[in-house]
């Protein structure tokens, strides 16, 4: 979700200009798609240089996004698998 009214409170922009307010479904399994990030840069009323580092900008946002979301799920996994060992011995071989 993003803004053209960037620094306002969000529901303030709902409230008050919702046609404001844009969204971009990302599909988990194909990821973030050029396509989306330059409708993104698009939407933001960007042009030229500002356009292309914002599609760049963007692109890289969603792929550490991704990496941390990654990395906590092996975390947890792991932990999991330490929590089993220590409580459930049996289960954990």
């Amino acid at each position: 979700m993003y803004s053209t009214e960037g620094g306002m409170d969000i529901e303030e922009v709902a409230h008050k200009t919702p046609e404001r307010i844009f969204k971009e479904w990302v599909y988990p399994g194909g990821g973030l798609q050029p396509f989306q990030a330059r409708k993104i840069a698009f939407n933001l009323q960007l042009s030229g240089e500002a356009f292309k580092n914002c599609v760049r900008f963007v692109t890289n946002l969603y792929n550490c996004v991704c990496w941390i979301g990654l990395q906590l799920c092996w975390r947890l996994i792991r932990f999991s698998k330490q929590a089993m060992k220590k409580s459930l011995p049996w289960i954990a071989k």
